[in-house]
């Protein structure tokens, strides 16, 4: 028996290492790079590489990205500039919607108006809504793009203050060059990272970037219906409900307490129950009375009874 069970390992062991049985594989090294001059960023630099490694991420890749960056001080002082404060919803709204970005989103809507229909369908976000987050983010793609998206965010995970965070975006990056999503000579970004024309950190390029045309890219830098199919697959995915009011310009009952408007949440009915009313008048549709909606007091317009309920997505 002794011997019989010999031979049945003996076996045993042959059939496991021959053709097509699955042996271990070493795992892979990762990358070795030159010193940058900064010896804390070179420590920080070679642990990530490592901990990439371990978790998938392909050593030449992370090699080829990372390969010469050092750590960009303007990067660190505008993310330590940004205002601790938030500015009030209006005042935020008057510095924005500028007669620039009015006519720019005009012109573009004339250049590619049949796109803008066709993603619109697809995804039932207004191109109006679509060309405004355009215009808001990158000005229709005029605003410079002045980073090296590996060099933000490696600056931004070796300061420190949001390691964890720009560590995951930093990996993400990886991914979408691995995948060939995007081609590493493209992936321009601003200081923090954002990339293209819609600005969005590498994980949500990831699950959002939309190929509109096909090609194999998802081209958030120079192909107009890319961008456009993006930011409307963005705000379809975390909520937007096709065919629901983005906005109602409504008339406010006299007397009523402004304590409520710039932040207030409820629902339409609730509104409606405040005297709150649609400004062409009569009642509300009943499809919109248990939609939650905030209100906003238009004091630019300087219109005592006049406001925007926004509709919650």
């Amino acid at each position: 028996m002794a011997r019989a069970l010999i031979v049945a390992a003996a076996i045993g062991l042959a059939v496991a290492c021959g053709p097509g049985a699955v042996v271990a594989q070493p795992a892979p090294e990762p990358p070795s790079f030159a010193s940058s001059g900064n010896r804390a960023f070179d420590e920080w630099r070679d642990d990530f590489a490592r901990r990439a490694v371990e978790r998938g991420r392909d050593p030449a890749v992370l090699g080829r990205l990372l390969s010469g960056v050092t750590p960009d001080d303007r990067v660190i002082e505008l993310d330590q500039r940004q205002p601790e404060f938030v500015s009030p919803v209006w005042d935020y709204v008057t510095n924005r919607v500028t007669e620039n970005r009015i006519v720019g989103g005009r012109a573009l809507r004339a250049e590619i108006g049949s796109t803008l229909d066709a993603v619109e369908q697809r995804y039932g976000v207004p191109s109006g809504i679509i060309l405004g987050i355009w215009g808001l983010e990158s000005n229709y793609g005029e605003a410079a793009l002045n980073w090296n998206a590996q060099t933000a965010l490696a600056t931004l995970a070796y300061e420190g203050r949001r390691r964890q965070q720009f560590e995951t975006y930093l990996l993400a990056l990886t991914e979408m060059v691995e995948r060939g999503l995007a081609d590493q000579s493209q992936i321009r970004s601003s200081w923090a990272g954002a990339l293209g024309q819609p600005q969005f950190m590498p994980d949500v390029y990831l699950t959002t970037a939309v190929d509109w045309d096909g090609d194999g890219h998802r081209d958030i830098w120079t192909n107009r219906g890319d961008v456009a199919a993006s930011i409307a697959h963005y705000l379809q995915d975390r909520g937007w409900r096709r065919g629901e009011p983005v906005f109602e310009e409504v008339r406010l009952p006299n007397g009523f307490d402004y304590a409520h408007a710039d932040g207030t949440q409820r629902t339409v009915a609730d509104w409606n129950e405040r005297g709150v009313r649609p400004i062409e008048g009569g009642e509300w549709p009943a499809a919109h009375r248990d939609l939650s909606a905030q209100l906003f007091c238009l004091r630019a317009r300087k219109v005592p009874h006049s406001c925007c309920i926004i509709i919650s997505v």
